[in-house]
């Protein structure tokens, strides 16, 4: 079997492969992505390299060739194949991934007890949560009451009393159209026409009582519920539409339903409430008629995220639910049941970030007990919760902070504040929101700072003082000058995954730097994509660090002084807005007079710092850039050369060389040749050249550049052929690993561009490129 492939797709496996072994048939294929792992090593032969040039497919037609012309190494691949595929029995592979989930579930259990505690607690789910509190040590019980809330049972009136308007409630149309919907599927127009006897238990307001008179025009419906101020609302609002024959209203629980063998028990939003729901919805079929039908519904997910965003005092709200479950409880409880059927209705997101819907399951009476859920399945195979700290600096913020703690509160599950030496409100607009363990507290200076340096005189210091406190999972970082935009969706990204941060895109909002041009073709603000939301300990390849600020001016959260946090995601729907920026008369003298002077002292303590010298540098091009502004307004519109920030381009400059910051993969290749292109337009240096860019997916594109000379433009193309080599995978072709032979790759085309002649050491020839 031949597989050349082709160069820009990677296979993620190759059943035409598994297949092929099965049958005793050798593969000659391409090396690209996952073949190697899907192809025995002694089954045919693996060829590296890109499938359109010539040399490949010569390399590729020998090596089919060679094993046809050997018939003991023929025989030795049909035997290697047919062996090796016997293991991708799908039978096998089935157990083995199962073993291996489950596996993974109890490690997960038996490492994060705490943090499935808390997300049972945090979906209502008391009874699950209580059977795990016994089992685990004297500070469950604390953890498990923290997250709750201090919650206190609803009685009937508070119940009544926040009951929403029944017209209102049919409003909530999603779920009345799944009801609907449900009710059609099992009711055929003429069983619907029949004088059928309906039980609407938990009644409430009768909202759905007054639907199901509607959808059934010849029925009888009994509303029963605990609320005696409700059932009034309800008769009331039925008595709006149809006669009292149709309906009665009773205040009371099973004991008091008016009669038995119903054809249809509904019970919207109530089993829920119960620690032994089996029990209940045992009693619920117990009122249908045999082979009736039962129709319930429950909700699904952290409905207290919406008492959140009601209120900061969450031990205000009183929560009733006692437990949640997912699809396999209803599985567990129901799948015995005939006609059982479930489906999930999602509502919207709410402004916290959670997700939340409603089940709607249904099943039909053969009078048997209904058995509990299997409660150590439902506890083991929990998400663990994932906790989010707010950590922040303020000084002398009265006049932001507020709008930065609205923008994070209801994501937040602690906020802590740093505060830096306020003589204004700041601290006490900021307590209110410190909640659950959170605080605002005063750290004052650096003590190890420059006297010079204003406060806090060592920002990473500060930043550090500020997460010092939490023992969240997550920590989130941000400014009482900026605002968060997008934060409900902030919490998709917290799960058991394998980035240990998310760099979020921060806009410095600015009003004197937008041109003309700019506000015409709405061209939009720079941004930059610094890492805010992080694991507080990282996993991984940095299984175990703490992450810390490693700077005193311009900080990031890092693994190490020069290692960030990895691996990381750029997050595209959330956004961070900065005002602290927003006129030249703010700008300029942090500049000049705080950052420059502070990147020169951090240096100092960490020379090997890479971020902190390209900062440096990019400081002195924000010089020149002020400067060269003046100058034009000076002169009337007209472009003269920088004079005062000449040295500090030249130092720039050589910052930059003296790195080598020539390499795209680099990760800071795109803020450092900003700088090093700027450095040379505003001192008058250099050419442009024509180069082909490589992206990151490995096309190509054509584009002008611009560098000091041929030198650091040959040290360009060098890194962007080595690059366009590791994203191709153009590595030597061999038949023995260890030996490899050399590679020669030929013409690299692109589009209707022309052709970039590469040579067998991987270096690009210039031709006629220069400008």
């Amino acid at each position: 079997m031949l597989y050349p492939g082709v160069p820009n797709f990677a296979e993620t496996g190759c059943i035409a492969a598994t297949e092929a072994q099965a049958c005793g048939t050798p593969l000659i294929a391409t090396r690209i992505g996952a073949i190697p792992e899907t192809l025995h090593e002694d089954a045919g032969r693996l060829i590296a390299g890109d499938s359109t040039a010539a040399e490949y497919q010569q390399t590729f037609a020998a090596a089919a060739l060679g094993l046809l012309d050997d018939a003991d190494t023929y025989r030795q691949a049909v035997e290697a194949g047919q062996r090796w595929s016997r293991g991708y029995d799908l039978g096998a592979v089935a157990a083995e991934w199962e073993a291996f989930a489950y596996q993974y579930f109890d490690d997960r259990f038996e490492s994060r007890k705490p943090a499935i505690l808390r997300q049972l607690c945090w979906y209502e789910d008391l009874r699950a949560a209580n059977t795990l509190a016994v089992t685990m040590d004297e500070n469950a019980a604390a953890d498990m009451e923290r997250w709750r809330y201090g919650t206190k049972p609803e009685t009937p009136e508070e119940y009544a009393a926040r009951a929403m308007d029944p017209r209102a409630e049919q409003q909530i149309t999603s779920r009345v159209v799944s009801i609907q919907y449900t009710i059609s599927e099992l009711f055929d127009e003429a069983a619907r026409q029949q004088p059928l006897r309906i039980l609407d238990f938990a009644a409430g307001n009768g909202s759905y009582a007054r639907l199901m008179l509607e959808w059934f025009p010849n029925a009888t419906i009994d509303l029963v519920d605990y609320s005696q101020t409700l059932c009034e609302v309800a008769r009331a609002f039925l008595a709006e539409t149809y006669s009292a024959e149709r309906f009665t209203t009773t205040a009371g629980s099973f004991a008091d339903v008016p009669g038995r063998d119903y054809d249809l028990v509904f019970a919207g939003e109530i089993v829920e409430h119960f620690l032994e729901p089996q029990d209940v919805m045992t009693r619920l079929q117990s009122l249908a008629r045999p082979d009736g039908l039962v129709l319930i519904t429950t909700p699904q997910g952290p409905f207290v995220s919406w008492m959140h965003s009601c209120s900061l005092d969450w031990s205000a709200h009183a929560r009733g639910h006692r437990v949640a479950f997912d699809a396999r409880d209803w599985e567990d409880m129901l799948g015995a049941k005939p006609g059982f059927q479930q489906m999930h209705h999602p509502t919207e997101r709410t402004s916290r970030g959670d997700m939340c819907g409603h089940w709607i399951v249904w099943w039909r009476n053969d009078g048997k007990a209904i058995p509990a859920r299997d409660e150590w399945r439902h506890i083991t195979r929990t998400r663990p919760y994932e906790s989010l700290a707010v950590c922040m600096i303020a000084r002398d913020s009265q006049a932001d902070i507020l709008r930065a703690l609205n923008s994070v509160d209801r994501i937040a599950d602690e906020i802590w504040v740093a505060d830096t030496g306020s003589s204004d409100r700041t601290m006490e607009l900021a307590k209110p929101f410190t909640r659950n363990g959170g605080e605002v507290w005063s750290i004052g200076t650096c003590p190890d700072a420059p006297e010079w340096a204003p406060p806090p005189g060592d920002f990473g210091w500060a930043r550090n003082q500020s997460a010092s406190k939490t023992t969240a999972d997550w920590i989130l970082w941000i400014d009482s000058d900026e605002e968060l935009h997008g934060a409900p969706y902030l919490r998709d990204y917290m799960t058991d995954n394998s980035f240990n941060g998310y760099s979020i895109a921060q806009c410095h909002l600015t009003l004197d730097t937008l041109t003309d041009e700019m506000i015409e073709n709405r061209l939009p603000y720079r941004w930059d994509k610094p890492i805010r939301l992080f694991r507080r300990i990282g996993l991984g390849k940095q299984a175990g660090i703490l992450y810390q600020c490693r700077a005193a001016i311009h900080e990031h959260f890092q693994a190490t002084v020069n290692d960030l946090i990895n691996p990381a995601l750029v997050v595209g729907n959330v956004k961070i807005a900065h005002t602290g920026y927003l006129t030249e008369a703010r700008r300029r003298p942090k500049c000049q007079y705080r950052n420059i002077p502070l990147l020169k002292w951090d240096l100092k303590r960490n020379p090997d710092r890479k971020l902190a010298r390209i900062l440096l540098a990019r400081e002195y091009v924000n010089l020149a850039k002020w400067e060269s502004g003046a100058l034009r307004e000076q002169n009337g519109g007209q472009v003269v050369p920088v004079q005062q920030t000449v040295p500090g381009l030249h130092e720039a400059l050589g910052i930059i060389h003296a790195e080598g910051f020539f390499d795209p993969s680099d990760v800071y290749w795109d803020a450092t040749y900003e700088v090093y292109r700027d450095a040379l337009g505003f001192l008058g240096l250099g050419h442009d050249y024509g180069v082909f860019v490589v992206t990151d997916g490995g096309q190509m594109r054509a584009c002008t550049m611009r560098f000091l000379s041929d030198d650091d433009y040959e040290v360009f193309l060098n890194h962007q052929t080595k690059r366009l080599r590791d994203l191709k995978g153009m590595i030597p072709i061999t038949w023995d690993d260890a030996e490899p032979a050399g590679a020669v790759v030929g013409m690299a085309t692109v589009g209707d561009h022309a052709d970039i002649p590469v040579t067998a050491t991987g270096e690009t020839t210039r031709g006629e490129t220069e400008a």
